[in-house]
């Protein structure tokens, strides 16, 4: 599939927006040597491994701490509270991950943009 929209889309520009579903690392890798950045929704589950450390930590633990976090708004009533670590993904290599919490709802994104803000990244996919 992303074979094919290489000839309809030029390298670099494109942002793939994708659910759990269909984040697995060889669709990631695909995207990011066609020269894309993607943002995909991560399970609660999954395994990341932070910056500065050898250990693998879960999504769903990462948004237990409490320092770090930014409220980011999506509108006038809609806020957003954002945590964005540097990590490695196994199989894919590094990555931003953003926790997102809006009330009781929390949802892990992983994306190889590295530079990617907190508020591109509520706009994005919120």
């Amino acid at each position: 599939m992303v074979r094919e929209a290489t000839a309809y889309f030029p390298c670099g520009g494109l942002t793939v927006l994708m659910d759990s579903w269909y984040a697995c690392a060889g669709l990631l890798n695909a995207i990011q040597a066609a020269g894309w950045t993607y943002l995909a929704t991560v399970r609660a589950n999954r395994l990341v491994v932070l910056a500065g450390s050898k250990r693998k930590v879960s999504v769903r633990s990462l948004a237990k701490s409490r320092q770090g976090w930014r409220t980011v708004r999506a509108g006038q009533k809609r806020r957003y509270r954002v945590r964005r670590l540097r990590a490695w993904l196994p199989q894919v290599g590094d990555v931003l991950v953003f926790v997102w919490a809006h009330g009781r709802e929390v949802r892990g994104f992983v994306t190889n943009d590295l530079g990617l803000s907190d508020a591109v990244m509520v706009r994005l996919y919120g």
